[in-house]
């Protein structure tokens, strides 16, 4: 009964790990994704005007 509790244990905080990483991407990629728009908006600026 131990090993069944550590197994959950650590399948838990495998997991709890994994989506704190895909968290912290996201929020880059989307950070990311901001910075390219702003860049966009100030070509766009500088062609039409």
């Amino acid at each position: 009964m131990t090993f069944l509790f550590l197994g959950y244990t650590v399948f838990w905080l495998i997991l709890s790990g994994y989506l704190a990483y895909l968290a912290a991407r996201q929020r880059r990629l989307a950070d990311d994704v901001a910075d390219l728009a702003q860049v966009l908006e100030r070509a766009k600026g500088r062609k039409s005007g």
